[in-house]
């Protein structure tokens, strides 16, 4: 049961996996980070939003892998419940209190997207890791090339009722014109600065 005094919900996109630690006891301490997207446009005119770390604890008696955090990845979209604890401890070597802010508590966790898609998400990141890895070991080693910036190609918007197949493309090895809360939006999702 919720507390009405203490309770949040949250939308986000993971900034990276979760990860998990394992306590003596057995049980687990699971920490990640989301972004939250602001309801609001900064004064230059961009969408902003705000990563925030969460963590929840799972029991000794609980299998971990059967908990929908095992399923979590980077980039996946998750609605959350949430309390707010006070992360301030006792240090027991020296005795003295150390004040840290307060901590983001998961009470529930449910995903917005499909497998299929949050699936398709995990491939295509997994796929564009191996293809560096691949053409890393070459026989000689490769002189840099200059960047030449390619113009960007605009993509006609078709109308609702037309197939995907029968969609104009661009041409092969041109960009897409992507607006600029989509490409915001997907760079929240590469962003990794912290291990959770």
């Amino acid at each position: 049961m919720t507390n009405p005094n203490n309770f949040g919900h949250a939308t986000v996109r993971l900034a990276a996996d979760p990860v998990a630690f394992s306590n003596a006891n057995g049980s687990k301490n699971i920490k990640f980070s989301g972004y939250m997207d602001n309801n609001f446009k900064s004064r230059d005119g961009n969408w902003g939003s705000q990563k925030v770390p969460f963590e929840t604890y799972i029991r000794e008696t609980t299998d971990a892998t059967k908990t929908p955090f095992a399923a979590m990845r980077e980039g996946d979209i998750v609605n959350i419940a949430y309390h707010l604890e006070d992360g301030s401890y006792r240090d027991k070597k020296t005795g003295q209190m150390v004040y840290a802010g307060p901590k983001v508590i998961v009470d529930d966790i449910w995903f917005v997207e499909p497998k299929s898609i949050r699936e398709a998400r995990a491939q295509a990141k997994a796929s564009r890791n191996q293809a560096p890895a691949q053409s890393a070991p070459s026989a000689a080693p490769q002189q840099p090339q200059p960047v030449v910036a390619q113009p960007a190609q605009t993509v006609q918007q078709t109308p609702v009722a037309v197939p995907a197949q029968a969609q104009p493309q661009p041409a092969a090895g041109q960009p897409m014109a992507v607006p600029a809360r989509v490409a915001q939006a997907q760079g929240n999702a590469i962003v990794n600065e912290l291990p959770y």
